[in-house]
């Protein structure tokens, strides 16, 4: 059944098995997951079919550090507030986290997984299909698309990233939730605040209320929140607890360990007589089908340990000589007559000059001290606004240069073409900007005092409340996280299903 808050009285109870928290893409697939159960499900969404202005400025806050100095909107405009959420005005870039995102490195603090990859390689494939994107296959794409650009180079891999044609999750689900019997979806239903039991480690009920003033409360046997990576942090921040600290912060933990993913122009590439090599690397169709896939080059595995490299990915698109720096039409013509006399390489005739933009996005290292926290300042709710803190530090930037020369380097001795760098450092994060993935601000760890939420996305120290979405990643890998967060979204419907049944 679908309503909104306005079509119930004022101060209406509602009992419930399960109360979700969000109705973006983790909410709408663990909601789904659950249609046909005996658990009565109801889910929660701030806002309506459409963005509505009074609805995304409850998304208002602050924002610092070195590229949200300059973006002092960050908190309004890089999330979404209505049906479906930010997916909404999602690319659809669909990528697992790679092995190695996994993995407890020495050379990242606070790096690792407390669960194996392999345990999520079922749901990956079942988000997969969530998005409507075939599983992931990098020998399958490889051989469709003929992607071989450094394909013979062991320090750097071609993957693929699968676009997904499922864009607005709220059209796709919000009716299948709808016409469920057992799921109550109601809209513009702004969760406020967690009531706790006399001891605190279990929630009564939530507190929702309408920008226009309208309340409801939910009285359920268990909580999900699926709010996204800043709001899952500023309710629990804002929901009273022991000491006023919050629910499941007695460690002072939640918020901490914020991640995004920074998006940058590093220089461009010039690939004489080779413009078929560069053709898997734009959106192009898998073997003839009417599916986008792209490929993109990374740093292996064995390079990242070696030189102790965080993860990060090379994206390459066909640029207009018009926008390109003297320089780089200088290296086309010197690199073109270089590659006339190197034998075994095609004649002119197969190919064109390529010329195109060598942009990346980078692995961010945990730290602490990029966080969310709550300000004096109120919504028109009441609930304190949020603050957001985040700053690169001095391992990112040298990871990202050391990456970007070794990547120059292999281009040419592969005599595959030249790269102008631009990494200067006075400049360089000037030319960034957030890809707005909000991740790590209740991460995941077996114990209270490395993280938030267990192995099973459940609170520490709380008995029945549940996070789902990016806010449990212990690290970022440099991959688009909505695929991993639906399949961790879709392990904790099957936690539920037996947890609660």
């Amino acid at each position: 059944m679908r309503l909104d808050i306005t079509d119930l009285e004022p101060g209406t109870v509602l009992d419930a098995d399960l109360c979700v928290v969000g109705g973006g893409p983790a909410g709408l697939c663990l909601g789904r997951e659950l249609v046909g159960s005996p658990l009565r499900v109801v889910v929660l969404e701030s806002g309506g079919r459409e963005l509505e202005s009074e609805t995304q400025q409850l998304y208002s806050g602050e924002s610092t550090g070195t590229i949200l100095d300059e973006r002092p909107g960050y908190l309004a405009t890089s999330r979404y507030r209505l049906l479906g959420g930010s997916c909404n005005f999602w690319q659809g870039f669909c990528r697992p986290q790679d092995p190695i995102d996994f993995e407890a490195r020495d050379w990242v603090a606070h790096s690792g997984w407390p669960i194996a990859r392999a345990v999520l390689l079922p749901y990956f494939e079942r988000a997969a299909a969530r998005c409507r994107v075939p599983g992931f296959d990098d020998a399958r794409d490889r051989a469709a698309l003929r992607a071989v650009l450094l394909g013979g180079d062991a320090d750097f891999e071609t993957s693929f990233v699968h676009v997904s044609p499922e864009r607005r999750f709220g059209e796709t689900y919000g009716p299948q939730l709808a016409a469920a019997p057992n799921v109550r979806l109601i809209t513009h239903a702004n969760a406020v605040r967690l009531v706790v039991d006399e001891a605190g480690g279990r929630v009564t009920a939530v507190d929702a209320t309408a920008v226009g003033g309208r309340r409801l409360t939910v009285r359920p046997r268990g909580v999900v929140l699926a709010c996204g990576g800043v709001e899952n942090a500023r309710l629990l921040l804002a929901s009273g607890g022991a000491g006023g600290r919050g629910l499941g912060n007695d460690r002072d933990l939640v918020g901490r360990y914020f991640m995004e993913h920074p998006y940058l122009r590093l220089g461009f590439v010039v690939v004489p007589y080779w413009h078929w090599l560069l053709r898997p690397y734009d959106n192009v169709g898998a073997g003839g089908s009417k599916q986008v896939v792209r490929a993109v080059l990374r740093p292996s595995d064995a390079l990242q340990r070696r030189e102790r490299l965080l993860n990060s990915m090379f994206v390459l698109e066909q640029a207009d000589a018009r926008d390109a720096p003297e320089l780089a039409a200088e290296v086309m013509a010197l690199a073109t007559e270089a590659l006339q006399l190197a034998e075994g390489h095609p004649d002119p005739k197969e190919g064109f000059d390529y010329l195109g933009t060598l942009d990346m996005a980078i692995e961010q290292v945990p730290d602490p001290e990029n966080r969310v926290t709550l300000t004096a300042e109120r919504d028109a709710l009441g609930m304190p606004r949020p603050a957001v803190r985040w700053s690169i530090g001095e391992q990112v930037t040298a990871s990202l240069e050391a990456t970007a020369e070794t990547f120059a380097r292999h281009l040419g001795a592969e005599l595959r073409g030249r790269a102008q760098l631009l990494t200067a450092r006075d400049a360089l994060w000037q030319r960034a900007r957030p890809s707005n993935h909000h991740m790590g601000t209740t991460r995941m760890a077996t114990a209270p005092d490395r993280g938030v939420v267990d192995t099973d996305c459940r609170v520490h120290g709380m008995d029945n409340l549940w996070i789902a979405g990016s806010s449990v990643f212990p690290s970022s890998g440099c991959s688009n996280p909505t695929l991993t967060l639906i399949a961790l979204a879709l392990r904790l419907a099957d936690h539920l299903r037996e947890r609660l049944a």
